[in-house]
C-alpha cells in the first residue's frame, strides 16, 4: 500500500515495482487484498506508519526517513499532526528489527525492509546503516576548547534551501570565548 503516491508514476518509487508483477496498490481501503509492499511518504509519522503497517507481514516495506539526520542518531519525532521533522534511519532500523524486518536497500531518503526469512536472498555481506547507506548530509555540532561552536557536515537548510554557517550558531559573544587553560 502507498501513502503519498501522486499519480502512481511520478515520483514513485512503488510504480516499478508494480510493473515488475508486485501486487500492490496505491491508496487501498481493501489493505488485506494487497499486502506484499506497504510504502509510506508522511512526512511526519514515519514511525506511527510503520507501527500500523507491520502488523499485517508484508514482505517489503518502504519507509521514508529525514537524511539530515546521521546515521548515529536515534530519533523519532514526536506524535502530532501539526510537527514536520521525520525520523531518523537508525530510530527505523531498530524498529524494523524489533518488528521481524531487516534493512536491504536505501535511496536518498527511503530505506527498504523485507522480512527476516527474506533477508538471505539479497547475499547482502553487510546490512549495517553504514555499508547502505552514505548520508546525504552529515551535519556535526561541536564546540573547540575556547567554546566556539563550529557545525560541519551541513551547509544550508535542505527543505528551506538557507545557508548557514558556525557564525550563526554562537550562544557567547567573542570577547567570552577563550581556553582558561591556555598558556
Amino acid at each position: 500500500m502507498n501513502f503519498g503516491a501522486w499519480d502512481g508514476k511520478h515520483f514513485s518509487n512503488c510504480n516499478h515495482l508494480i510493473a515488475n508483477q508486485w501486487k500492490g496498490c496505491f491508496i487501498e481501503g481493501n489493505i488485506d487484498r494487497y499486502r506484499e509492499l506497504v510504502a509510506t511518504y508522511s512526512e511526519n509519522k514515519d514511525v506511527v506508519c510503520l507501527n500500523f503497517f507491520i502488523k499485517y507481514q508484508s514482505r517489503l516495506l518502504l519507509i521514508e526517513f529525514n537524511p539530515t539526520i546521521p546515521n548515529d542518531v536515534i530519533f523519532i519525532q514526536e506524535k502530532s499532526n501539526n510537527v514536520h521533522q521525520g525520523s531518523s534511519l537508525l530510530a527505523l532500523i531498530i524498529l524494523g528489527k524489533e518488528k521481524g524486518y531487516e534493512l536491504v536497500c536505501c535511496t536518498t531518503c527511503n530505506a527498504f525492509f523485507v522480512k527476516k526469512e527474506l533477508y538471505s536472498f539479497f547475499n547482502l555481506k553487510s546490512n549495517s546503516i553504514y555499508s547502505l547507506y552514505q548520508p546525504l548530509c552529515d551535519g556535526r555540532i561541536f564546540h573547540g576548547y575556547d567554546s566556539k561552536i563550529f557545525v560541519v557536515g551541513m551547509s544550508k537548510l535542505l527543505w528551506s534551501n538557507i545557508s548557514i554557517d558556525s557564525s550563526d550558531f554562537q550562544v557567547l559573544p567573542k570577547s567570552m570565548r577563550y581556553f582558561n587553560d591556555a598558556q
